[in-house]
């Protein structure tokens, strides 16, 4: 109460003026995947992959887990598939996904992106020490 009176005496309601001032946040890179989602046409499990990154040492601490894949989609065209790991765009590692979408608006000028997926073999044996196999292509974004 002290507080309010005091602010009231110097003419201004702090929740008032607080409530006016704020404005939104905006996290970039839920912007980047709904930018991408747009534009490749998929989505991607970011929590998986950052946890993914987190507990396994592997040559690749970086990419994203596609969660899936549009019909018909840029993606979809190019063969991405749900379950693959999106590692690399125009030869540089992805570590957000902000990386990818301003690799992707760039790419837009007419000149085709160069990806690199990582991708789980099927009926490899889990003692197997390479279980994925690494996938590359070329995305033409319109």
């Amino acid at each position: 109460m002290f507080g309010a009176t005091i602010l009231l005496t110097m003419g201004t309601w702090l929740p008032t003026a607080a409530a006016n001032s704020a404005q939104p946040t905006v996290d970039p890179e839920q912007q980047a995947a709904t930018a991408i989602k747009k534009s490749l046409g998929v989505e991607f499990n970011v929590a998986e992959s950052k946890f993914r990154r987190s507990i396994i040492r592997t040559k690749t601490p970086y990419g994203f887990k596609i969660r899936t894949v549009e019909k018909n989609s840029l993606a979809d065209k190019a063969g991405w598939k749900e379950g693959d790991i999106i590692l690399e765009w125009n030869e540089q590692p992805l570590n957000t996904l902000t990386d990818l979408n301003n690799g992707v608006q760039k790419s837009k000028a007419g000149e085709a992106g160069k990806f690199k997926l990582a991708r789980y073999k099927k009926d490899v044996s889990i003692w197997s020490r390479q279980p994925w196999e690494y996938v590359e292509g070329k995305i033409e974004v319109k």
